[in-house]
């Protein structure tokens, strides 16, 4: 059902997502609200990387204060909405992140959330468009280009990182030694 693109609600990997996400959705709200300093803006870096990912695959974006009661439901963000807090978040914690170096590949950076902000105005326009003509055509504003641009220049100028000079290496098991390139992963 996947490969064919014929799945539905009730698809078992597809609940799977929708709740891990979620879930993660959660617990980095839960310490976005609760913690100060380094702790907090890692928190709200992974919130706003998870609501990327919710936002990209299910067109919506859950939230609730973190202090809500268990029976609360959660209020919606739309595409448009989610990636207006998406943004937000992120230039708010951007500056008070650790410079990536290769100690801190599986950390929030600095690095991480300008690739992640970069992402964020290049798909802004899909984002934005509306759902009743999901196919577009798309306007994409020079202004976010513009920030693409400036955003990825800024990760390029990190000397830790580099493109790998085998492509292949970002995807071998030991791509943590291997990979000049991957800035955030486990």
């Amino acid at each position: 059902k996947l490969h064919l693109h014929t799945w539905d609600g009730a698809h078992n990997q597809i609940n799977d997502t929708w709740n891990g996400l979620n879930g993660a959705l959660f617990q980095t709200t839960l310490l976005a609200e609760t913690s100060t300093g380094a702790t907090q803006a890692e928190a709200k870096f992974l919130r706003a990387y998870f609501s990327y990912i919710m936002c990209d695959l299910f067109g919506q974006v859950q939230h609730r204060p973190a202090t809500a009661a268990v029976a609360d439901l959660p209020s919606v963000y739309t595409r448009s909405e989610a990636i207006d807090v998406i943004i937000t978040e992120l230039e708010s914690i951007v500056g008070t992140l650790p410079v990536y170096t290769q100690a801190l590949r599986g950390k929030a950076t600095k690095e991480a959330a300008q690739f992640l902000l970069a992402k964020c105005y290049l798909n802004k326009a899909v984002f934005k468009q509306d759902p009743a003509n999901p196919a577009g055509p798309y306007t994409f504003a020079a202004a976010d280009m513009n920030k693409v641009i400036t955003l990825c220049d800024a990760v390029s100028a990190n000397a830790n990182l580099s493109i790998a000079t085998n492509y292949w290496d970002n995807f071998v098991w030991q791509n943590g030694t291997k990979s000049t390139e991957n800035i955030f992963v486990r």
